[in-house]
Order: C-alpha cells, then sequence, then structure tokens
C-alpha cells in the first residue's frame, strides 16, 4: 500500500501489480485473458520456489492426492530436476498417474500460469507472477522473509494463506474457498 512509503519525501508512488518488474510476456497475458467467468473445472498450478528443499510440494501432492477437490481436473507440479525431491516426486506422480502431470522446467511460465485457474505456491516472487494474471493462489510460506508478503495478498483478498504444518486440514478448505469465491479473489489481483 502506499501508506508504506508515507515516511519521507516521495514524488509518486508506483505500487500495485501492473508495476511489478516482471518479464513482458505476463503483461501481454493478462491483457488477452478473460478472467471473467468462473470455471465449472479448474486447473491448479502447484509452485513451491526454486528449490523446495523442505519439500513442500509433496505434502501439497499428498493432501490433494486424497482431497475430495474433483471439481480440480488437472494439477500442475513444477519442481527442477535439480532438486533434491524429484525423482521421489516423478515416481509418485507416476504412481497417481491421470490428472497430475510434473514439469522439470518450465520455458513458458507465463504460459502455463495463465492456463490455471488456482495456484498453490510459496510467497516469494512468483507470487507477482500469479497476481498480474489474476490468478487465486493459496500461500504456504515456509521462509521468514515471505511472511510480510503472505500477509499483504491475504489482506488484499487476493490470496488464502495456510500453515504449512496443517496442509492436510487448510489447503482443502482453502482450495474450496478460492473455488467458491472464485471472482472476487481474482478481482482483488
Amino acid at each position: 500500500p502506499a501508506s508504506a512509503y508515507s515516511h519521507g519525501q516521495v514524488g509518486e508512488v508506483l505500487a500495485g501489480s501492473e508495476y511489478a518488474l516482471l518479464q513482458p510476456a505476463y503483461y501481454r497475458l493478462r491483457e488477452q485473458l478473460d478472467r471473467s467467468v468462473v470455471p465449472q473445472e479448474h486447473r491448479l498450478l502447484v509452485s513451491m520456489g526454486g528449490y523446495d528443499a523442505m519439500n513442500v510440494s509433496a505434502s501439497v501432492l499428498e493432501v490433494l492426492a486424497s482431497s475430495a477437490c474433483d471439481w480440480i481436473r488437472h494439477i500442475d507440479l513444477v519442481l527442477p530436476a535439480a532438486g533434491p525431491n524429484f525423482a521421489s516426486m516423478r515416481q509418485r506422480i507416476s504412481q497417481l498417474g491421470g490428472r497430475f502431470v510434473l514439469y522439470d522446467f518450465v520455458e513458458d511460465m507465463a504460459g502455463l500460469m495463465s492456463r490455471c485457474t488456482l495456484a498453490v505456491g510459496a510467497p516469494g516472487s512468483t507470487t507477482w507472477e500469479r497476481a498480474v494474471l489474476g490468478l487465486p493462489s493459496v500461500l504456504v510460506p515456509f521462509a521468514a522473509n515471505q511472511a510480510d508478503v503472505a500477509v499483504a495478498m491475504q489482506n488484499a483478498h487476493a490470496a488464502i494463506v495456510i500453515g504449512q504444518d496443517a496442509l492436510d486440514v487448510e489447503l482443502p478448505a482453502a482450495l474450496a474457498r478460492l473455488h467458491s469465491d472464485w471472482l472476487s479473489y481474482v478481482q482483488a489481483n
């Protein structure tokens, strides 16, 4: 918010998703996207950022595999192949099959995000990419430097924040809330 910059002399505050320093593809896709119609079936992006050394992606995967969110028809998981948990994730997804797809590298992340209607991710730098594309998100902070971003996104009604230690209970409930109030979350981004 602009009030965060009220100390000192500021000529003009450039705040909001339209001023985020992102690749131009995100802004082009924002102009092309029609997020005014609530989808009957959702496509979920799970991307916990960079390395995911804490293996939050695997926890999210297990919750999604056992949840009754049958309105989520396709789940894209992005996890770098160089990460310590990629092989076990690939094996688990091959067991689950169906609606789960694992990506080790996505050349066009903006394109993938634009095809999704919901996301689960860490409140790191991809938060702004998701926001520019109007992608309602569940944020799972797992580092101290992510707390302020998570709170700001939740306060703006652009995302729902849940704790890593309560994923099994909180994730299905948060996704259901995004599903039932999808358009308001899209408009807040």
